[in-house]
């Protein structure tokens, strides 16, 4: 049992297995948007999902992260949430969802490179103060944008709000 735990870490955690698997999957339709991307590595994984850094096939430059976890009606609400709050500036931008096998839910969207609860020193917040308002005011925008969409985000958290390559606040964890 322990060394095939281990292979099967190693699979999905170096070689992409659930993108792969996935990717198999979504070839019986040519329709699959998950065939626009080739797989790089696994950023992100636990019990649940796993999220992978992909490349787009159309331009190689382009990098997106997609996550595969399992179809549950939480997938479907947050699914609906982004189709809500599509095009807002500070939420983490959506491209694609939708399941890619009977029991797998796929979703593709902005590559983000940091959280902000990365950012937050214990007992002394965030200590750039430069930074510290400018984060501010962007999830004070992007929290008033959700509103003005109808939506209400329960959980608003350092965990739950992401930062772009460039630094920009991207508010996620619709649930």
């Amino acid at each position: 049992h322990g060394r095939a735990g281990q292979l099967t870490s190693f699979l999905q955690t170096r070689a992409g297995l659930a993108f792969h698997y996935q990717l198999f999957c979504a070839s019986s339709s040519s329709m699959s948007p998950l065939l626009d991307y080739e797989w790089v590595q696994v950023f992100d994984c636990d019990q649940e999902s796993e999220a992978s850094v992909a490349r787009s096939r159309l331009s190689s430059a382009d990098v997106y992260a997609i996550q595969f976890s399992p179809i549950d009606n939480e997938r479907r609400r947050e699914y609906d949430i982004h189709n809500r709050v599509a095009g807002s500036e500070f939420v983490l931008s959506v491209y694609d969802m939708g399941p890619s096998s009977e029991t797998v839910f796929f979703g593709i969207g902005e590559l983000v490179t940091g959280r902000l609860e990365n950012l937050i020193e214990p007992g002394r917040g965030v200590t750039d103060d430069e930074m510290f308002w400018r984060i501010a005011s962007q999830l004070t925008r992007g929290v008033a944008d959700l509103h003005n969409k109808g939506v209400l985000h329960r959980t608003i958290q350092p965990r739950t709000v992401f930062l772009s390559k460039n630094g920009d606040v991207r508010i996620a964890g619709f649930y």
